[in-house]
């Protein structure tokens, strides 16, 4: 028997819920409407799909909603709608929602690739999971929507000149400070006995290398005063030793001094760019997520009994939320 691509049989699975901006949501007022739990801004989040994403987050086990934990899902239910809605709403508000076509391409590709039994595959895993192709399609245009909000502050995120790539670099010379360092050939012995034996063995003729390891010593963050001071006063090429820091006798060499220098403007440029091109971003992020949230906050009017964090009636104190997040 022919059987239809999945990625045909997917499109006729969705046709019908990208009709609707999302599930559950119907357009409406300014006032919460009798059927509904929450309104944010023209749309309306009815009881039904609040009771199917409780459900959906129940993971097929059954909840009283009276109870605490029945309360938290419901919380986290209601706070994942409103959030779908000031994203999907803000995207719509500045001209870069994600069409029907592009929601459903990405549904395919995200979905379908996911399932090798095609579409029998993915309904039976929406049946277990208690979703539906709507579900999908929320999420999809949730998440499109976010991605666009964010490319669009990106690009329109000024871009870091020369000047204040060099300025950063002026004002924060010191931490491109190399700091004095050592190379040393260095080994320890439990006795100045055994110490002294092994200064003698090198004045002989043996290699001290044979049995030492190379290290190299920075003057700065040093891990014993003891030691590190006895290195960077001993002359280049000259064995010293025992020194006995701690426990350990320690005799060690010196191969190379290599002194105290600074990075240039041009080693460091392209670093220092890359930097303040993500501060500058971050920053514009942030900015914008925060005016975000408070507009759409004050736009989003919930029932008495359903009030959570992002309601504008919510009173109590604020969870911390992440501030380059769009959820």
């Amino acid at each position: 028997m022919h059987t239809a691509p999945t990625s045909h049989l997917l499109t006729a699975a969705i046709s019908g819920s990208l009709l609707l901006a999302t599930v559950g949501v119907a357009a409406c007022g300014s006032t919460v409407a009798d059927d509904a739990v929450a309104q944010v801004g023209g749309a309306t989040i009815t009881g039904g799909a609040l009771r199917h994403r409780v459900a959906v987050l129940a993971a097929g086990h059954s909840v009283d909603t009276a109870g605490r934990r029945g309360r938290e899902l419901t919380e986290r239910a209601l706070e994942s709608l409103i959030g779908s809605q000031w994203v999907i709403g803000e995207a719509a508000d500045r001209g870069v929602g994600p069409s029907a076509k592009e929601v459903r391409r990405y549904i395919q590709s995200k979905d379908v690739s996911s399932f090798s039994g095609g579409a029998a595959e993915l309904s039976r895993f929406l049946k277990v999971a208690g979703e539906t192709i709507a579900d999908l399609e929320l999420e999809a245009r949730t998440e499109l929507a976010a991605a666009k909000l964010r490319s669009l502050v990106l690009a329109s995120t000024p871009a870091v000149s020369e000047a204040q790539v060099l300025g950063y670099y002026r004002t924060h010379k010191r931490q491109y400070a190399v700091p004095a360092r050592r190379e040393i050939q260095i080994t320890s012995r439990k006795t100045a006995r055994e110490a002294n034996r092994l200064m003698r063995e090198v004045a002989a003729g043996r290699r001290f290398t044979d049995f030492s390891l190379r290290e190299t010593r920075m003057l700065e963050g040093r891990h014993d005063a003891v030691l590190d001071g006895a290195i960077f006063a001993a002359k280049p090429g000259v064995l010293v030793g025992p020194v006995k820091p701690t426990v350990d006798y320690f005799v060690f060499e010196v191969t190379r001094a290599l002194p105290a220098s600074e990075r240039t403007f041009a080693q460091v440029r392209g670093s220092i760019y890359h930097q303040l091109t993500e501060a500058a971003r971050r920053r514009a992020l942030t900015d914008f997520i925060a005016n975000w949230r408070a507009r759409w906050r004050a736009r989003t009017d919930c029932r008495p009994g359903y009030v959570v964090q992002k309601c504008r009636q919510h009173a109590g104190p604020a969870a911390p939320e992440d501030p380059l997040d769009f959820r």
